[in-house]
Order: C-alpha cells, then sequence, then structure tokens
C-alpha cells in the first residue's frame, strides 16, 4: 500500500515511546497517580503500536495514538504530578507520539482520499462511455476461461488488460 510506507516506523517509534513511558515510574519520581498514568498509557501506546504494525489499514490505530500522546500531554495537569521527573517524560513522549502519529494519521488519510476519488473517477468515466471502442478490441476472458485476477468479474470493472500475445 503505497500510503502506508511509514507504517513499520510508526509502528515500532510508538512501540519504544510507549516502553519509555511505561517504565518511568521504576526510574523516576512521581507520585502514585503519575505512575498509574504513564503506566497505563505507555501500556496503550506499546498496544496501539503492535496494532499499527499487524493492521492493514492502521489508520484508525494511527489517530488512537494520537489521542494516547494528547492524553500524555495533559496527563500531568489532570493528574497532579506535573512537577515530578515523570512529568517531563509524559510531555516529551506524549508531543512526540502526537506529531508522529498524526503525520501518519494524516498521510493514510490522504492516501484514502485519493483512492476513492480515483474510484469515482472510474465509475464516472465508465458511466459516461457505458462501452468504449478498447473494450471490443480486447479478449474479455471471463472468470469460467481463466483463473487470474485480470479476467476474473471481480476486478473487471478495473482499466487493466492483458498483455498483447497473452492467452
Amino acid at each position: 500500500m503505497k500510503g502506508h510506507l511509514n507504517n513499520t516506523a510508526v509502528g515500532w517509534t510508538a512501540i519504544a515511546l510507549g516502553l519509555a513511558t511505561t517504565v518511568t515510574p521504576a526510574w523516576a519520581t512521581t507520585t502514585p497517580v503519575g505512575a498509574g498514568f504513564t503506566l497505563g498509557l505507555g501500556a496503550m501506546t506499546v498496544i496501539y503500536g503492535m496494532w499499527s504494525l499487524i493492521a492493514r489499514d492502521p489508520t484508525r490505530d494511527h489517530w488512537a495514538l494520537t489521542v494516547v500522546g494528547l492524553v500524555l500531554e495533559i496527563a500531568p495537569w489532570v493528574g497532579g504530578f506535573a512537577g515530578d521527573g515523570a512529568a517531563w517524560v509524559a510531555w516529551t513522549t506524549g508531543l512526540l507520539l502526537m506529531v508522529l502519529a498524526g503525520a501518519a494519521y494524516i498521510n493514510d488519510e490522504a492516501a484514502n482520499i485519493a483512492e476513492t476519488v480515483r474510484v469515482k473517477e472510474l465509475a464516472t468515466y465508465q458511466a459516461q462511455h457505458p462501452q468504449s471502442p478498447q473494450d471490443s478490441e480486447w479478449p474479455h476472458n471471463g472468470p469460467e476461461q481463466s483463473h487470474d485476477l485480470i479476467g476474473s468479474s471481480a476486478v473487471a470493472f478495473l482499466p487493466i488488460r492483458p498483455r498483447a500475445g497473452r492467452e
């Protein structure tokens, strides 16, 4: 998928940021609330990072990572641990996560919009030109004659034609 070329980098970076946030209570001075926020939100970051790695379309996972980054950003003030060492970790990882996952989400949405526009333009063209002269020049193999994807009815609407001399 062309729109998801950076998915691996986003997923692994989110996992690393989540692990760093999760282990923060072990080395930074913080309150029990701060430990809970950093542990819980770090674990959520790791989970969403792993889901984004295995997802076919990680757009929703990137959105969720952006939201978790935002919650990490405001957690020190909400939880009352803004003066602790864990607050700096939450602010830093939250900001990095928001920027990284937000950029990936915007990239994913742009790819989805481009694909939607392409399909709509193809449908409009086919509606305006129900049977173009090119369609009659090419031999049309039905799904019963061919077991490949080019001749099957599942993708027959796509403007893909067999190469010359292909039988």
